[in-house]
């Protein structure tokens, strides 16, 4: 919502501002500066990544765009989901966690906390490190060391999908000077025509450099910082897993481990121990 917000008001902001100092918008409408610019915008983007950053820059941006970033409460059920999973992990057979972690859709502890349930990433890297503890890896500090380098992976495929959008954000404005170039070369060939149709030309070629800085720091750049955030952001998460899978392999009891986790959330999200008390004794798995 507040990256709509945001959008929807950069984009008043600038119409505003070119109308009220007089600017006639039908001016701005110049479809080939556009074209030039965006599309050698997204010609450079195709030839200077492989298919899979491609792929991975474009699930990320939809995912940074349509799930709200991590939030207190998310931390929340998360610490509340981890205490319940290994208190069932602390009196049940292997086979019987397995049958919860090889199908988290059916499972009742799974579905008693949505937010978890929705989330793929943590559903995945936490089921996976699970399935290892129940294949007789119980060795903390080797376990750690295979999730560092997990989370170490992650991080790496972010700065990937980072990289790659803030390179075309850096390339835009010298693609917008290449569109404007072409528009003067495209004015001095008709310098002998009526004023008009002259004075019409170099606008269109000024048109070029806007489009390249506006679409560079209005909206690659930030959509750049914004998929950082979220990546981020679920990185935090993960390593917040990490930190009660660890607790308890150790040979924490649940709440103990849960209590690893919580230290590990960042300032502004963490809840109080008090706070997640109160979450684990109100929201209980049926079944």
């Amino acid at each position: 919502m507040a990256f709509i917000f945001g959008f929807i008001l950069l984009i008043v902001s600038i119409i505003a501002g070119f109308v009220g100092g007089g600017g006639n918008l039908l001016v701005l409408l110049q479809p080939f500066e556009i074209l030039i610019v965006c599309g050698s915008a997204l010609a450079v983007f195709i030839i200077s990544n492989p298919s899979s950053v491609r792929k991975q820059v474009w699930r990320k941006l939809g995912r940074s765009m349509t799930h709200p970033a991590t939030t207190r409460e998310d931390y929340l059920e998360t610490l509340n989901f981890l205490f319940h999973f290994m208190r069932f992990m602390k009196s049940n057979t292997a086979a019987m966690v397995e049958r919860h972690i090889e199908t988290p859709m059916n499972s009742s502890i799974f579905r008693t906390f949505p937010g978890i349930a929705a989330n793929k990433s943590a559903v995945v890297f936490f089921c996976d490190y699970i399935r290892t503890i129940t294949m007789g890896c119980d060795n903390p500090y080797e376990l750690e060391r295979i999730m560092d380098e997990d989370l170490q992976t992650r991080y790496r495929d972010l700065q990937d999908v980072n990289y790659s959008i803030h390179r075309i954000a850096d390339a835009l404005p010298a693609l917008g000077i290449i569109g404007a170039v072409l528009g003067v070369i495209n004015a001095m060939s008709a310098i002998s025509a009526d004023p008009k149709i002259l004075a019409q030309r170099i606008a269109a070629a000024l048109i070029g450099t806007f489009v390249g800085v506006f679409f560079s720091y209005c909206i690659i750049s930030p959509l750049g910082f914004c998929v950082d955030k979220h990546g981020r952001d679920e990185l935090r998460l993960l390593e917040c897993i990490k930190a009660s899978i660890i607790a308890y392999v150790r040979g924490q009891p649940p709440i103990i481990a849960v209590e690893c986790a919580r230290q590990s959330i960042p300032g502004p999200h963490k809840p109080s121990f008090i706070e997640v008390e109160r979450a684990i004794k109100k929201k209980k798995p049926k079944g």
